[in-house]
């Protein structure tokens, strides 16, 4: 058996350390919530919740619903700043049934009711059905985590609604709505319609500095995807949600996960970010490896 070892990265991303004061409210005391906020105020309010966690754990039920299926079992949840996701899901009685892992670089993935390992660089990710929402990488780390950190730029505005604030702004898409329309995969299509503008939605919960529900709208207005963190509770200073859900309600597509137990910047040890691939499986590259042969194509990264 194929068996690959991963180091997670164990620094802080460096961008954290140069935070402006001004955006966490004055040293030394807590800043005013019941108020109006400017953008910028606001989003620093979510990135200092963001930057408390270095490395989580989780471990809880993932569920999958599409037109096409409906799967649901145990997973353990594992991300480290930079950039190291690891997922594994387990079938009754402790049986694997599959991995994902990812970093900036490289993804790799595994499914035993198919018996098919896929891997490759990690842009190519979203040509797989879990993930064909369009999605950074950051913002995946963030949204299996449950701290959503919105891409803050000047286009962003605030506006109060009851309890919550409104954050809202714009984006350069990189999907195209025609892209599986035309054969195409998603970042092919997207050289076409790269000057695509979406609009992004997100409620922050200003006390707390979280995102509690994140809203995608395509050129045309129409809502593409939707995320919602619930029940948050706080663990070492960070306020994480218990409940996710990442859904595409036009494709009756949602992700749930429940977690039954967190941990926050524990010691998370290498050799838990092992994996194992039967020779048996089936290999596909989804990456375009110029250069290599069809065999070295198939062949995943020893590492």
């Amino acid at each position: 058996m194929y068996k690959n070892k991963f180091n997670g990265g164990q620094s802080a991303c460096g961008w954290l350390l140069f935070i402006p004061l001004c955006l966490m409210g004055c040293a030394g005391r807590a800043p005013q919530l019941e108020r109006d906020w400017q953008a910028q105020e606001l989003y620093g309010r979510v990135l200092e919740n963001y930057g408390r966690w270095q490395n989580f754990r989780g471990q809880g039920n993932l569920t999958v619903e599409s037109p096409q299926a409906r799967l649901s079992a145990s997973a353990q949840v594992l991300t480290m700043k930079p950039d190291s996701i690891f997922i594994k899901v387990e079938a009754s009685f402790g049986i694997d049934a599959g991995f994902f892992f990812a970093n900036r670089q490289r993804f790799e993935t595994y499914s035993p009711l198919e018996n098919i390992y896929y891997f490759g660089e990690t842009e190519n990710v979203r040509d797989l059905t879990l993930f064909q929402m369009d999605l950074t990488f950051d913002e995946m780390i963030s949204g299996l985590v449950g701290t959503a950190l919105p891409p803050f730029d000047s286009s962003f505005t605030v506006t109060r609604e009851d309890e919550l604030y409104r954050f809202e702004g714009k984006r350069q898409q990189r999907v195209s709505a025609e892209a599986f329309t035309n054969g195409l995969t998603q970042y092919a299509a997207a050289a076409i319609d790269s000057a695509a503008i979406w609009r992004v939605t997100y409620w922050v919960d200003a006390k707390r500095g979280v995102v509690t529900k994140a809203e995608e709208y395509d050129a045309s207005g129409e809502l593409y995807a939707r995320q919602e963190f619930k029940r948050f509770r706080q663990k070492r200073g960070v306020w994480l949600p218990q409940l996710i859900q990442m859904q595409r309600p036009t494709e009756h597509e949602r992700l749930t996960v429940f977690y039954n137990n967190v941990e926050v910047n524990a010691k998370i040890n290498a050799t838990e970010f092992v994996i194992r691939v039967p020779k048996t499986a089936r290999q596909i590259n989804l990456s375009d490896r110029n250069g290599l042969s069809e065999e070295e194509k198939q062949q995943p990264e020893q590492q």
